[in-house]
């Protein structure tokens, strides 16, 4: 993995964002899902790609850089530069950014009872889409039954306590399917 600052080019008009990665190729890559999902964390660029789509965007190393001098390096290129997508004019920081006292408040009830703030999972399941919706008794039935007429063969029945100690003991220091974000 090489390390360093990179910078995303509107090869429409040079504007530019500037950032610094341990890894370019899957910073690129976190930063194109992003953006194409709608959801990247600079507005600016966001609003961009899409006015003017991804194939006007191009991906660059400007410098490779060791791990411990990214961050300087990347305020260097920051002051050098002056990139127009980039809202945080400080590198590593979100130091950049004015936010209302509305906005505050949205992050703050947001994050409440989150297990993960990095996730999209919360300890009362807020981001499951049923989450408050009760099924119907129709939708119930139709759940229960495998085929038409045919309860599920494990419909009404629970786990010895041999096998429920064999899969707790095969989980041991496992991370719960539903806790792990991709986030290392």
């Amino acid at each position: 993995m090489k390390s360093g600052i990179y910078q995303i080019m509107n090869k429409i008009n040079y504007r530019m964002y500037i950032g610094s990665a341990v890894d370019f190729m899957g910073r690129w890559q976190d930063h194109k899902i992003a953006l194409r999902k709608g959801i990247h964390h600079s507005i600016l660029l966001q609003r961009a790609w899409n006015k003017y789509g991804e194939d006007c965007f191009e991906f660059s190393e400007i410098e490779f850089v060791d791990r411990e001098e990214l961050i300087s390096k990347e305020q260097f290129y920051l002051d050098l530069l002056k990139p127009e997508y980039n809202i945080c004019k400080i590198a590593g920081s979100c130091l950049g950014i004015i936010r209302s006292e509305e906005t505050r408040r949205k992050i703050g009830n947001a994050l409440k009872g989150k297990s993960n703030p990095m996730c999209n999972i919360d300890r009362d399941g807020i981001n499951n889409p049923m989450y408050g919706r009760k099924h119907s008794n129709l939708t119930k039935a139709k759940m229960s039954v495998a085929k038409v007429g045919e309860k599920h063969p494990l419909y009404g029945k629970s786990l010895s306590e041999e096998h429920k100690a064999k899969i707790s003991k095969a989980n041991k220091g496992q991370i719960p399917w539903n806790k792990n974000c991709g986030i290392s």
